[in-house]
């Protein structure tokens, strides 16, 4: 569903911050 073009760098940027987020939550837990 992710789209090739100008917004690949955006949705790559969100998956990996939702991916640091989760980790970063689970350590702290």
């Amino acid at each position: 569903m992710v789209r090739v073009g100008k917004n690949d760098s955006v949705q790559f940027t969100r998956i990996v911050s939702s991916a640091v987020l989760n980790i970063y939550n689970k350590i702290n837990k």
